[in-house]
């Protein structure tokens, strides 16, 4: 729809006006996505905002099961990510098995997403051993002195022979 690539293309003011006479808001593009999912290709924070005070789903998922939060991920685009973190996106939410923050490839958008609470599946297993944190990792027995092998002299004897 219009409404949809005026989202898409970050034109706020076209966006407004064709909401305004009647746009359906919720309309659905390609692959099932929101306008909120197509405000984030925008890249303006402001049109994400606007789209979530207009009632936006932060947790609509598009027809390949992501939300907004996933696409801003994705896309690498943190200041998508602060504001649907300040809207209340759940920044635990599984998709295709995954958090977010497995799909994080910038340290800025790991960093918020730390800082808003992911990780907190994986926290919840820690405590749930009790331990509060993840166990030492198992120590492997040593080898014990050269000598005990055969020493560097059998090896290069051996390779000798």
């Amino acid at each position: 729809t219009a409404w949809l690539v005026a989202v898409q293309l970050g034109d706020l003011p076209k966006a407004r006006r064709l909401h305004e006479l009647g746009a359906l808001a919720t309309a659905k593009g390609c692959y099932g996505m929101s306008a909120l999912h197509f405000g984030i290709q925008s890249r303006r924070p402001d049109m994400l905002r606007w789209l979530i005070a207009l009632g936006q789903d932060v947790e609509e998922v598009d027809g390949i099961g992501r939300t907004p939060l996933m696409v801003a991920v994705e896309g690498d685009d943190t200041e998508a990510v602060f504001v649907l973190l300040a809207s209340g996106a759940d920044v635990n939410r599984l998709v295709d098995g995954k958090p977010a923050l497995d799909r994080a490839s910038t340290i800025d958008i790991a960093r918020a997403l730390l800082a808003a609470g992911a990780g907190a599946l994986l926290t919840g297993l820690a405590s749930a051993e009790g331990a509060g944190a993840c166990p030492a990792p198992p120590v492997a027995a040593p080898l014990g002195p050269p000598a005990a092998l055969g020493g560097a002299d059998a090896v290069i004897a051996g390779s000798a022979a």
